[in-house]
């Protein structure tokens, strides 16, 4: 899904003028082994993204799909909005693991404490490990 963000107008252009960049994002939602749901996002993780991302999550958590692994591979930047949302799904009883092998985002979840409730993993064996799973289809 892409969204439209209208940026300042170049130099010399009116305000009105403004060009349109679109902010690209992904979320995928597919069941691996067992009772086990993976979330994949990619580009950013961000206000533009949290519509769906809520939705997507929070609507398959109150279903029932209580565990999760949520792939960060290829996002690139996340904000609090994203947290927020993680935070929401784990307060209705979902059990969340995080792929992050990027270390800057992964010291992100450390610095506000997140990696207390939401185990962070660097790779797609450990995370598997983490949640009994084989690491076929969970990632690279």
């Amino acid at each position: 899904m892409q969204f439209l963000c209208p940026l300042a107008p170049p130099p010399g252009r009116p305000y009105g003028a403004a060009r349109v960049e679109a902010l690209a994002y992904s979320i995928e939602v597919t069941q691996l082994e067992d009772d086990v749901s993976l979330l994949r996002l990619s580009g950013d993780a961000d206000l533009y993204a949290a519509p769906e991302l809520r939705q997507r999550l929070l609507t398959a958590v109150r279903a029932g799909r209580a565990r999760w692994l949520v792939d960060l591979t290829e996002v690139g930047f996340i904000d609090s909005t994203a947290f927020g949302i993680l935070v929401q799904a784990r307060k209705l009883g979902a059990s969340i693991h995080v792929l992050c092998p990027d270390p800057a985002i992964a010291r992100t979840f450390a610095i506000v404490g997140l990696d207390r409730v939401l185990p962070v993993h660097a790779t797609a064996a450990e995370a598997s490990a983490a949640l009994g799973l084989s690491a076929a289809g969970v990632g690279p």
